[in-house]
């Protein structure tokens, strides 16, 4: 009788250990719990085959393009627009090169936009398919049933920060021998509370801060 009562006593709690461990995991929601902070990605890419200690001049829009679907296009000037834009030209300050008018012939040009799009989409409602189903209804109505098509219509919406760095100094040639310009950088920024003008210092600089490669020497 002993050993069976150890034995019941251990498997009690057993189960009480793992229910209580049960009750911790599913008491909150850890997607819930993120800050905008947490919530925030910096997406960064470059071209591996460029040198960027070579450029030592670069000009910076005095604007945002705001970009909508890619069709829309519209310059804008606020007061947070231009704290995200002075605080890439501080960066890139930082790292060694030297802001010039876009007239004094940089070697890089940055442009600024914020790529605001949206999309919409069609889910079917129906189970069914819209077909008809099989089998008896109350008892003693055979045959099928027709269960026209219902449909939902949702609409999502992304907006996020994007720049870029152009070559610029190296012109390449593009169809018909005509000259073209290359993007060597690029950066989005995503998530929440990055229109947030007190978190445009920070975001701008994480981009920066994962793009150790951009600098160059005086």
């Amino acid at each position: 009788m002993k050993t069976i009562k150890n034995r019941f006593l251990k498997t009690a709690a057993l189960l009480l250990t793992t229910l209580s461990v049960g009750l911790v995991a599913c008491d909150r929601d850890p997607v819930d719990d993120l800050s905008p902070e947490d919530s925030q990605v910096f997406i960064t890419n470059h071209d591996r085959t460029v040198n960027f200690a070579t450029f030592k001049t670069f000009a910076i829009v005095d604007s945002v393009t705001i970009l909508s679907n890619e069709r829309d296009a519209r310059p804008s000037a606020t007061s947070r627009d231009l704290a995200l834009i002075a605080r890439i030209a501080e960066n890139l300050r930082n790292r060694g090169y030297v802001q010039v008018a876009r007239t004094e012939k940089p070697d890089l040009g940055l442009n600024v936009s914020i790529i605001s799009n949206t999309y919409v989409g069609v889910v079917n409602n129906n189970p069914y398919g819209g077909g008809y189903g099989g089998g008896n209804w109350g008892g003693g109505f055979g045959g099928g049933f027709y269960y026209p098509p219902s449909y939902s219509y949702y609409q999502v919406s992304d907006n996020y920060w994007y720049t870029e760095a152009i070559d610029l100094k190296n012109p390449v040639t593009g169809q018909g021998g005509q000259p073209q310009l290359k993007v060597i950088w690029n950066a989005e920024i995503r998530g929440d509370g990055i229109f947030d003008t007190v978190s445009t210092n920070r975001i701008v600089d994480a981009v920066f801060a994962q793009s150790d490669y951009f600098k160059t020497t005086r």
